[in-house]
């Protein structure tokens, strides 16, 4: 577990919840020693906010991380998440619609989802017409587009 401050993305702290046992769940160790790090420093009665990707381990209504904070604080809080994560779930659900399931955490099952990892070697169609966009998208100067992330961009 990394705590981050946000927007800043300044490293807090992190660590490591021990291997699961009948009575402690590693979410539940989470949530445990986070609101222990925020009690040290004062800021748990502050805290309104909580962010992390989207797994249920995080977020998950019953037993995720964040569910515990709520309950070890005894309210609720507002959550945010990673819209990578969330785009990427989207991304995975139409390809095992339009393709079939995976066929692990790492490859694709169906014809099209096998040439995923052989797209910088397969042929150019010169004859693509890219679908016209309602509005054209706007310029980007590369002095702005150098300081953008790139927490996106596949290498």
């Amino acid at each position: 577990m990394t705590v981050t401050e946000e927007p800043r993305g300044r490293y807090l702290t992190h660590y490591t919840p021990e291997a699961q046992t009948g009575t402690a769940k590693p979410a539940k160790q989470c949530a445990v020693r986070l609101l222990d790090w925020m009690k040290d420093r004062g800021i748990d009665l502050s805290l309104e906010l909580t962010g992390s990707d989207t797994t249920n381990d995080m977020s998950g209504w019953k037993a995720g991380m964040l569910h515990y904070v709520e309950q070890l604080l005894n309210r609720r809080l507002l959550r945010s998440f990673c819209w990578l994560h969330i785009s990427e779930l989207l991304f995975r659900h139409i390809v095992a619609k339009l393709d079939g399931p995976t066929s692990s955490d790492k490859w694709w099952s169906g014809t099209v989802g096998r040439l995923f990892s052989k797209v910088e070697t397969l042929q150019q169609n010169t004859e693509f017409e890219p679908i016209p966009l309602l509005e054209p998208l706007a310029d980007i100067s590369e002095d702005i587009a150098s300081k953008m992330s790139t927490d996106s961009v596949l290498a």
